[in-house]
């Protein structure tokens, strides 16, 4: 059972992978490049990638509707999950807000710094229409690292 499960978390997070690949250049495009078929398929979700730093982090955090959150390390190559976790009430109804309000978008944020830079890449996979704010994008952030929390507890 728990072999099913890291293979059906390692398949949603290359599903949402390939689906950010489709995404293109344009950030915040409605999704029309995705497709509704691609937002659909998943129900939406997000994938959480966090790279660099003082710490060398390198976490993937893959949430969607459909199943429990997978947390993996980056450090290999495929990623390899470490935990899954699943959502609360509370949190479920926070990512279902989220899908159906905004549109797919891709985002990636670095800082300056060049020995311990860190970047943040963000894919999103909604079936909304609005552009994310930086409340909402904070929002993902957030329960992203909620449940890196949960994981590493």
């Amino acid at each position: 059972m728990k072999t099913k499960a890291i293979v059906l978390g390692v398949l949603c997070s290359l599903l949402l992978a390939l689906a950010a690949c489709a995404l293109g250049p344009e950030e915040g495009d409605k999704g029309e490049v995705l497709g509704e078929e691609g937002a659909e398929a998943t129900g939406g979700g997000i994938t959480w990638r966090r790279e660099g730093g003082i710490a060398g982090f390198c976490d993937v955090v893959t949430v969607s509707l459909s199943g429990p959150a997978t947390v993996a390390s980056c450090a290999t190559e495929p990623p390899e999950v470490r935990d899954e976790v699943e959502l609360s009430a509370e949190q479920t109804s926070r990512l279902q807000a989220l899908i159906d309000r905004l549109a797919s978008f891709n985002r990636e944020q670095g800082d300056p710094a060049t020995a311990d830079a860190m970047t943040i890449t963000i894919v999103f996979l909604g079936q909304g229409e609005a552009r994310p704010s930086e409340a909402d994008v904070a929002a993902i952030e957030a329960l992203a690292n909620e449940l890196l929390q949960e994981a590493n507890q």
